[in-house]
């Protein structure tokens, strides 16, 4: 063989792997930004949906003050709702960062279970915030599209972290925090990078579709803001150890709660 050809052979066979790879490359992107946006419609829609039924039983409640006194009723009903459904030992935003960590499988009835429980909370005044709602919301259903699809465990789980993200851009309209948060939830301080392009695009996406259905951008509004000074930041230091403080004992003082009801009330009606 001449020292041309065999230059040329060379050549070609590093062309031909090149454009493999590259190939192989957009087709993992067009994969992606396929579920992406698929998740960021499905949870979307759900999310939208979810802000607008929390709305009206919020403001149903304020108009009827004497829905607060269905509060205990409203308790009894969202224990037989887990019950039917035989998920009765559901531990709620927990279960969905062990499902993260491919320590346990979500239930498909996670999702619908958590809307209506949340949205009947609300109805009755209970205390109930939207940020665990959001993170099963999207969990969830990232779950069951993971399943329905036969993903890998590791896509997976970068589908239910899109899920998350998209949840969150809807409901709260925060499009860029939504997938910080998300991939950062399961780990404090460590963040799955390989799911920040998916759960940006599932994030702006939701978002979008929560702006075509008249759901408000968050905006906060800061005022001026005073210069530094050495004895302000030291209150401002304190004020955030005395409230990590109350938090903690917060945690604490809930789980222990938790832990002896169950313990001692062996019925979950009562």
């Amino acid at each position: 063989m001449r020292s041309g050809d065999y230059f040329f052979s060379r050549w070609k066979g590093r062309l031909i792997h090149s454009g493999i790879h590259i190939l192989s490359h957009l087709r993992l992107l067009v994969r992606w930004v396929f579920y992406s946006v698929l998740m960021g419609i499905l949870v979307g829609f759900i999310g939208i949906a979810f802000v607008y039924a929390i709305q009206w039983a919020t403001g149903f409640r304020l108009g009827h003050w004497w829905v607060i006194g269905l509060l205990p009723l409203g308790g009894l009903l969202i224990v037989w709702l887990y019950r039917i459904s035989h998920d009765q030992n559901d531990k709620g935003t927990n279960m969905v960062l062990a499902s993260l960590r491919a320590e346990t499988e979500l239930p498909v009835q996670m999702a619908p279970l958590i809307f209506v429980s949340t949205v009947v909370t609300h109805f009755c005044g209970g205390s109930a915030g939207r940020e665990g709602a959001a993170l099963q919301l999207g969990g969830s259903v990232g779950s069951v599209i993971g399943r329905l699809f036969r993903l890998a465990e590791r896509d997976k789980q970068v589908l239910m972290l899109c899920g998350m993200s998209a949840a969150f851009s809807a409901i709260f309209r925060t499009p860029i925090a939504a997938p910080v948060f998300a991939m950062e939830v399961v780990c404090v301080g460590a963040m799955r990078y390989a799911a920040l392009v998916p759960c940006t695009i599932a994030s702006l996406t939701a978002s979008w579709l929560a702006d075509r259905c008249g759901i408000p951008l968050a905006k906060y509004a800061l005022g001026d803001l005073p210069a530094f000074r050495v004895v302000p930041a030291l209150k401002i230091l304190l004020l955030g150890v005395c409230c990590a403080a109350v938090s903690i004992l917060f945690c604490i003082l809930l789980h222990q709660t938790e832990h002896l009801l169950k313990k001692r009330c062996k019925n979950p009606y009562v």
